[in-house]
Order: structure tokens, then C-alpha cells, then sequence
């Protein structure tokens, strides 16, 4: 289950560059080497050589590579600039959005459509008219169970009516190329067989460190480089220990950062014991309990990373007293 699930996510991801290409070359003109691409900067994509036909060509391999393993049962389809003929969803977006284009995914288990837009809308007036949108359409927030660092998984809903699964993922665009434009993505799952708003899909979803590692969400503008966690306990709930870490690029420094996870462990029923900053790192020691009552001692450490400043190492662990 796990496996055909980072698959299919792998698969979205590539069709949001495969879609970023083809809206790229949808000009008149046939012949990319004659377009002015626009000047490289950090974090840019440039489409450099080729024809029309050739990238569609590269494209098609993209969304559906031919290798061992690959999910061979999906008919997929990419609308440049437009939307499907038969949407799951009528959900107009809101006033000043740009329709950037769509992508449909149909297979067997799987009925994905994906719709890109850009919009001269903040942030948060785009995520303010979604809340006040979406619930007049059946939908309820669904949030995953989490542990530990995670990305911002964008919002998630269902609708119990027919087991649809809407996610929202809303950002500021690229300022060098779209300039102070808000870029804004919905993913709808159909099918519900994979779909979390199925009740029979509960423990697909279930994180066994959930009852014991919050979820500890990173600052405003840093990124997540690699992360990863584990645990140890009877019957896999995590009761005798568990860890996770992060490496973090953060403009924040060791202390702020230490701080900032800080909250959201003591949310969580943690009780800070003692701590320390300086200029080689920040720790924290913990006071906490499993999920059984037993008392726990945990530690929060803050140290440089490769590339630091840029990059820090972020730690948190728990084990029996």
C-alpha cells in the first residue's frame, strides 16, 4: 500500500514540471531554438534545445516511464491552459486567477485530476475564500496523523457524501519569473480504494509514532533537505523510545530554531527540564510520558549541519527514565 502510494505521488510531482513545460512551449512557435528562454537565476527552469514534438515527446516518457515496476494501467492526460471535459468538482477559483492547466490521471484504483492556477490573490485571501468555499460544497478538514518534522502538507478534505479527497497546496509564485503573482494547486482524488476519506483506509494513514513524537511543523521560508525518524515499543506503538531529524536550511539560528520546536513540544504536554545556548548549537532536556504513563526523558538539539550556517541538524528523542 505504502509503496503504490509514494509512487503515484512521485508521478504527481513530475506532472507538475511536465505541466510547467508544456505551458512553457504552448506558443506558435515550432522550433524552441528560435525562443529567448528566460535568463537562468536560482530556482529557475529553462527548456534549452528541441522542438514542439520532441518535448512532447519527453514529456510522455516522463508521465509514463517504461521501466520495472512502473504503474503501467494509467491513462493520463495534460491540458495546457484548460481543464478536462468532465471535472469531479465545480469549483470556481477565485476572481484575478489564471488558469495555468490540468492533469488527469485514470487507472485502475486511481482517478486523479490536478489543477494548477495563478492568482493575484495573497495567500492568505486564497486560502480565506477555499475555508469559506469548500464547506458550502460538503467538505470537512482532514488532517493526516504526523510525527516528528514534516513538510507542509497543504490542506486536505473530505467530503463523506462520496468519499472525494480535495488538497489544497497554496504559495507565492516564483517573484523572478511570475513576479508578486500567489500560485495555487487542487488535487482531486476520486477513486477510494487509496482515498483517506474512506473509513477502510484508516490504518494506510495511521503514523505509529503519532501517539508519542508530535508533529513539529518548520518556520515561515525554511526548507526540509532530508529528515527521517524511528522507534521502538511493543506491538509498534512507539512506547519505548523514538526519534526523529531534519536537516533544515533556516535563516534562524540555533536558539530561534530550539525556541520555535520548543512550542510546539510543550503544546504537546512536554515539560521542559533544562537547556543551554551558545554558538555551537542549542539543547533542550524534557520531562514526558508514553502513551502508558510511563515517565519519559526527551532532548531537543539544534547544531550546525553540512553547509552551515545555511543548514542546521535538527534532533528530537525520547527514552525510559
Amino acid at each position: 500500500m505504502w509503496a503504490n502510494e509514494i509512487l503515484r505521488n512521485g508521478f504527481l510531482r513530475l506532472g507538475v514540471i511536465s505541466l510547467l513545460i508544456l505551458t512553457a512551449c504552448s506558443s506558435n512557435a515550432s522550433d524552441l531554438t528560435t525562443v529567448d528562454p528566460t535568463p537562468a537565476t536560482e530556482g529557475s527552469f529553462e527548456i534549452i534545445g528541441g522542438t514542439d514534438e520532441q518535448l512532447r515527446q519527453l514529456v510522455t516518457h516522463i508521465m509514463h516511464p517504461n521501466y520495472s515496476g512502473a504503474v503501467r494501467d494509467l491513462k493520463m492526460e495534460m491540458f495546457v491552459a484548460s481543464l478536462p471535459d468532465q471535472m469531479p468538482l465545480d469549483l470556481p477559483p477565485p476572481t484575478g486567477t489564471t488558469l495555468i492547466g490540468s492533469i488527469t490521471k485514470k487507472g485502475l484504483d486511481q482517478d486523479l485530476t490536478q489543477v494548477v492556477y495563478e492568482s493575484s490573490s495573497s495567500v492568505q485571501e486564497v486560502k480565506a475564500f477555499f475555508d469559506a468555499e469548500l464547506p458550502e460544497l460538503g467538505f470537512v478538514p482532514w488532517e493526516r496523523q504526523a510525527s516528528g518534522f514534516v513538510h507542509d502538507p497543504g490542506q486536505s478534505y473530505c467530503r463523506t457524501s462520496d468519499e472525494l479527497h480535495l488538497i489544497l497546496l497554496v504559495s507565492d509564485a516564483d517573484p523572478n519569473t511570475h513576479g508578486n503573482k500567489t500560485e495555487f494547486q487542487i488535487h482531486i482524488r476520486a477513486d477510494s480504494r487509496y482515498s483517506p476519506c474512506d473509513p477502510d483506509n484508516s490504518e494506510m494513514y495511521a503514523d505509529p509514532q503519532a501517539s508519542s513524537i508530535p508533529k513539529l511543523l518548520s518556520p515561515p521560508g525554511a526548507v526540509i533537505q532530508e529528515g527521517g525518524s524511528g522507534c521502538e515499543g511493543n506491538g509498534g506503538n512507539c512506547s519505548t523510545n523514538a526519534h526523529s531529524y531534519v536537516l533544515l536550511e533556516a535563516d534562524q539560528d540555533f536558539k530561534d530554531l530550539a525556541v520555535f520546536y520548543a512550542a510546539q513540544l510543550e503544546a504537546a504536554g512536554w515539560q521542559i527540564d533544562q537547556q543551554s545556548h551558545n554558538e555551537l548549537g542549542s539543547w533542550m532536556s524534557w520531562d514526558l510520558s508514553n502513551e502508558y504513563g510511563d515517565p519519559m526523558a526527551g532532548i531537543l538539539l539544534v547544531v550546525p549541519g553540512p553547509n552551515y550556517p545555511q543548514v542546521k541538524f535538527v534532533f528530537v528523542r525520547f527514552d525510559p527514565k
